[in-house]
């Protein structure tokens, strides 16, 4: 079955001529319209997707930033940010739009060419460090990925250090400290600056994110989050925020689109009606704290074609949200 946000593609893209393609992206941006709907079922060219994509961007414009928790220092993210199993042709649209971190970086063969044209220092780059719940105090091993994924892709450094999966119980993550003390290794050395985990749904949230808030060690936590999340993860979420952490969100849509599909009115409040993907991302970034301050700084997306970037990235994207009359406060 085809998710709300994954539209059915012909089998057989056929080529559009120059003069079509032109009069497509005109009309389109006449009418602010979806690019994506324009050019569905068309095979573009190398030079007509570059046109396609600076169109793109200038149509969605740009996307805003929000301060990634206060234990990073000053560092400050789009509220949706990129993976590195994004398709690749999205990167440079991704770029435009101004998305400024990468989930799952260290995990690139080598450094993507859209990348290598950008400042280092400009863009979050992040590892996830893969020892985490099978073996928690594989030092050696949580070391090696680092390096050698430094290596591959000619980075520096990487910006987030994430233990990825997270751990299965509390009793592990107090006791078993080998890819902590890996993160300090390399912290030393200049090749990680900050300690995330990224927490899969091992025990429940509560539990294991007011452990990781006592520890104290803990820059960033993702987690899966959506429409529909219980009111106590949402309300540990909000303390971890409040003590400086960075929250992001992953599994928005897949867990969340089901849920959302299935309440018109809510999606009608987001100013999302018809777009499941856009509805889940506003309903995530808008939840605010007793403070009025949101709780989630930002969710990953994992898009696979232009319709989903048009869908999740305008979520957020100014020009978008001006468009669909909604109030988004970065």
């Amino acid at each position: 079955m085809t998710a709300p946000n994954e539209p059915t593609e012909p089998r057989v893209k056929r080529p559009i001529s120059r003069r079509d393609f032109i009069k497509a992206l005109s009309a389109s941006a006449v009418a602010g319209g979806v690019l994506a709907t324009a050019f569905k079922g068309y095979l573009l060219t190398p030079s007509q997707k570059e046109e396609y994509t600076e169109a793109l961007a200038d149509t969605m414009g740009k996307l805003p930033k929000r301060r990634f928790g206060t234990r990073m220092g000053k560092m400050e993210v789009t509220p949706i940010v990129m993976g590195q199993d994004w398709s690749s042709e999205l990167y440079a649209a991704g770029l435009a739009a101004g998305i400024n971190y990468v989930h799952k970086a260290g995990y690139w063969r080598r450094l993507p060419e859209e990348f290598a044209k950008v400042k280092r220092e400009s863009i979050i780059m992040e590892v996830c460090v893969d020892s985490t719940p099978d073996n928690p105090d594989d030092e050696e091993g949580a070391y090696r990925q680092v390096t050698t994924a430094l290596e591959r892709t000619g980075l520096k450094y990487f910006d987030i250090f994430k233990a990825h999966y997270g751990w299965k119980t509390v009793k592990e993550m107090k006791e078993k400290r080998g890819t902590y003390r890996a993160f300090e290794r390399l912290k030393k050395e200049g090749k990680v600056k900050y300690f995330g985990v990224s927490q899969h749904e091992y025990i429940p949230y509560p539990e294991i994110i007011a452990a990781q808030i006592e520890a104290g060690e803990i820059d960033s936590i993702q987690l899966f989050f959506t429409y529909g999340a219980p009111q106590a993860t949402v309300d540990i979420l909000e303390k971890a925020h409040n003590a400086g952490i960075g929250i992001m969100a992953m599994k928005v849509f897949a867990t969340g689109s089901r849920k959302m599909a299935a309440n018109p009115a809510r999606m009608t409040a987001l100013r999302s009606s018809g777009k499941v993907g856009r509805a889940c991302y506003r309903h995530v970034l808008e939840l605010r704290g007793k403070n009025g301050k949101p709780i989630v700084d930002c969710a990953v997306t994992n898009v696979r074609n232009f319709d989903q970037f048009e869908e999740n990235i305008g979520a957020v994207a100014s020009k978008s949200v001006a468009l669909d009359g909604y109030d988004f406060i970065a």
